[in-house]
């Protein structure tokens, strides 16, 4: 067994110290990472909550504008004509609906493109 000399334990101790400042270091970087996913983790799940309110919105309507046309047909022989006002209002309903998903689908798409890419810098820097 070897017994080191006093200037052997100062080199250590100062290696030691320069580790511990770079855990330090390396610990606050990671916390400000975790702190910066945090944040964007809740604008993902309210951005989600919003993309599905959306969704349901505009599937509903187009349910709806569908069986307001099918029934407007079904009903224009015993109306003489009259209820294909309503197979219209049906038809536009349902055009409305199916709008208003495909516009959510672009929107959320390019929000997730964002998140990406604010993930990515995230984890980078």
């Amino acid at each position: 067994m070897s017994v080191k000399s006093g200037d052997s334990l100062l080199k250590d101790l100062v290696t030691l110290e320069k580790l511990e400042s770079t855990l330090e270091s390396c610990r606050q970087v990671t916390q400000d990472i975790l702190e910066q996913l945090s944040a964007l983790e809740t604008q993902i799940d309210s951005h989600h909550g919003k993309v599905l309110a959306a969704k349901t919105s505009g599937t509903t309507a187009t349910t709806v504008g569908t069986g307001l046309a099918i029934t407007g047909l079904i009903m224009a022989p015993f109306t003489f004509g009259t209820s294909l006002i309503v197979s219209t209002v049906g038809a536009v309903t349902s055009v409305g609906g199916a709008t208003a998903n495909l516009i959510t689908d672009v929107v959320d798409r390019k929000k997730r493109h964002k998140f990406i890419e604010n993930i990515q810098v995230s984890l980078l820097d």
